[in-house]
């Protein structure tokens, strides 16, 4: 009797929400495909701290017709430039979602991301009203993998997610998120939490718990989401947001303390206070600590021994003076922290972080207008070494744009909570290189993205014993031929050295240099109809070739996704991949649909397929539920992965499934 209540009521909780959507937005969610030009696809990459970006902004919206060009900075998909033009374009009286269209010249990615993160107008008149975002995710593989097989890891094999925000008005907002992986035991295995009070005086935001902080062009603060090669190539310059309240499953990305932004039409105060636990290993006998761990798995007894076992103070301040005008605007800042830590550091990776304490200071400017925009920052860490980026985007003419960038990072700068442009995945640190890009919009419907990218590792590191060089080139096309048609071709070609594993003349294992060519390109159609059904064909190939010692791999792949409106609230997606490859060097990657917050680009290798059938029930924006399984088969195998991780099998299903409820 009791599950037979529980099933009635539940029924007339899901009639009444689709009863209440009737009367409300059905675009209450972000496509995906959208954020994809944000991110580099050519790496695995885990957009979860952008989408966690983005959905706090629709939660709490911008208001455009008031907006200042401090405010643009903290949304993630624009650029410096793209907030210069964008700005003055918002002071129309007659302002609406197509003047901006027509005016700003943003691409239709952007231009769905701002109409989802902002309102056009404020309401000032109506007393702050309090809202609830409550969310729950379960996701489980199929096969268990080895590590549950034998014991090391714990019994409970679903990852799990608890989220809940709140807000009250436009100034007071919490959040907290507690998640478990595969594996571990607690419930809590990792918690995030902040309180947020933001106001329109000198008090810009103070935040207790966590928070992610960004400033200049990265070589001292930048915990937040931000563009680089590939994506944007005339967009490479940041403009920092100083201070955002972070509640994020990334663990180890966001700082845990006290931090307060003070500022005016003329200047920016910064201060920050950070006291969090890090992930090592401890070496018994010297003491000391390995690398920190930002992976944030603590299954096995190994990796529970590392949780927590290093504690970090760590104090920060940024200073910035500004003058915004109409037409042009120019800053100076001075970022500055110190560190401590209670176990000292003590690694094997060349120039990495060593000792108990560090520091770092630094200088950033910058200079906007309506056609140019420069930038630099120059930065000196505890090593008492340098770092320095400085650059500049120019909008030559009318649909024509230019991008170039120079970056020195010294391969003793280390700073562990920066994160620049770079080839190295971030990190400014052993890398010089020269970028250029070039965007281009001839025709109506059409725009040709190009760069270029000569890049050396002036010193050896973990995997490179030796000085390297390299360089990248891309062309991209976007060509929408019809209004719900679009075209797409990629070429990509990166030349860099790396390590490879081979025999010499005497059959003794070796591990010399080789120049690695890698040439990848990509031909996609998209067509979307009237009645919410789209299609999308994509096929792809790579070619991996060294110098010496290893043979060449191709790799191809051949994708077909459908999405259609199967009933008004319920939308599928389904997509397959047929996927060979020679070796892991010719691997291609693809972004894949998921439950609303996981957006993941995974790498493709050997042979097989991917395939996955996404469902989202949305009742308006009171209740969405997502489900998601998705399904990997390799051909020729009998075991995925390695290790602990690894699964005795020929293929492993994923079922996610995901409820958010909105009041």
């Amino acid at each position: 009797m009791n599950f037979v209540h529980y099933l009635r009521t539940g029924c007339c909780i899901l009639f009444l929400a689709t009863a209440c959507a009737r009367a409300q937005s059905t675009d209450e969610t972000i496509n995906p495909d959208v954020l994809q030009s944000l991110a580099d696809d050519s790496e695995e990459t885990d957009l979860a701290s952008l989408l966690e970006e983005i959905e706090t902004l629709h939660a709490q919206p911008l208001c455009l017709e008031s907006v200042s060009l401090d405010d643009l900075a903290v949304l993630p998909f624009l650029g410096a430039t793209d907030t210069q033009r964008l700005h003055p374009v918002l002071d129309s009286d007659s302002l609406s979602w197509e003047f901006i269209a027509r005016s700003a010249t943003l691409d239709p990615a952007q231009l769905a991301l701002l109409r989802y993160c902002c309102v056009l107008r404020c309401d000032d008149g109506e007393t702050p009203h309090f809202s609830l975002q409550a969310r729950s995710r379960f996701q489980q593989e199929d096969v268990p993998r080895e590590g549950f097989l034998d014991g090391k890891y714990g019994a409970s094999r679903p990852r799990l997610q608890q989220r809940l925000r709140a807000s009250m008005g436009e100034h007071v907002s919490a959040g907290i998120l507690i998640e478990k992986d595969p594996g571990e035991l607690s419930l809590t295995d990792h918690m995030s939490g902040y309180l947020s009070v933001a106001g329109d005086g000198a008090l810009r935001r103070v935040v207790i718990g966590d928070y992610a902080v960004s400033t200049g062009q990265g070589l001292v603060f930048w915990q937040a989401f931000a563009r680089g090669k590939g994506a944007g190539t005339a967009q490479v310059g940041r403009r920092a947001s100083l201070l955002s309240p972070s509640a994020t499953a990334t663990e180890g990305l966001a700082s845990r303390g006290v931090a307060v932004h003070l500022g005016s039409a003329d200047w920016d105060l910064l201060a920050l206070y950070s006291a969090r636990d890090r992930d090592a290993s401890i070496d018994e006998e010297t003491g000391t600590a390995g690398a920190f761990s930002i992976d944030g798995l603590h299954r096995s007894t190994s990796e529970q021994a590392r949780r927590g076992s290093v504690q970090e103070r760590m104090a920060g301040m940024h200073a910035r003076w500004k003058q915004d005008g109409k037409s042009q605007s120019f800053s100076v800042g001075a970022s500055a922290l110190g560190a401590s830590y209670s176990v000292p550091s003590l690694t094997r990776s060349p120039f990495g972080f060593e000792g108990n304490e560090a520091w770092a200071l630094s200088l950033d400017g910058a200079y906007r207008s309506d056609a140019l925009h420069c930038f630099a920052e120059a930065a000196l860490a505890h090593t008492h070494v340098a770092a320095f980026i400085i650059g500049m985007e120019a909008q030559l003419q009318e649909g024509v744009e230019a991008a170039l960038l120079y970056r020195r990072y010294n391969e003793r700068y280390v700073c562990l909570e920066a994160s620049a442009f770079g080839e190295r995945s971030g990190m400014p640190q052993n890398e010089e290189g020269l970028y250029a890009g070039l965007s281009l919009r001839p025709l109506r419907g059409l725009r040709i993205d190009l760069s270029g990218d000569v890049f050396r590792i002036p010193n050896r590191t973990y995997f490179l014993h030796l000085p390297t060089s390299g360089s990248e080139v891309m062309l991209h096309l976007r060509w929408r031929c019809a209004v719900r048609t679009l075209v797409e071709a990629r070429f990509r070609r990166e030349r860099k050295d790396q390590t490879v594993a081979a025999f010499d003349e005497l059959g003794r294992d070796i591990r010399p240099l080789s120049m690695r060519t890698l040439s990848a390109m990509r031909l996609q159609f998209s067509r979307e109809l009237r009645s919410g059904f789209r299609i999308r064909l994509r096929a792809e190939y790579s070619d991996a070739r060294y110098d010496t010692y290893l043979p060449p791999a191709q790799g191809t792949a051949v994708s077909a996704e459908l999405r259609w409106r199967v009933l008004p609230h319920l939308t599928c997606t389904a997509r397959m991949t047929a996927y060979r490859t020679d070796s892991y060097d010719a691997r291609l990657y693809q972004f894949e649909h998921d439950v609303r917050g996981v957006m993941q680009n995974l790498a493709m290798h050997g042979e097989g397929t991917r395939s996955y059938v996404l469902l989202t029930w949305r009742a308006g924006s009171l209740v969405e539920v997502g489900m998601r399984y998705a399904l990997t088969v390799r051909d020729g195998v009998r075991e995925f992965g390695s290790g602990d991780d690894a699964v005795s099998d020929d293929k492993i299903g994923v079922l996610s499934v995901q409820i958010d409820v909105s009041l």
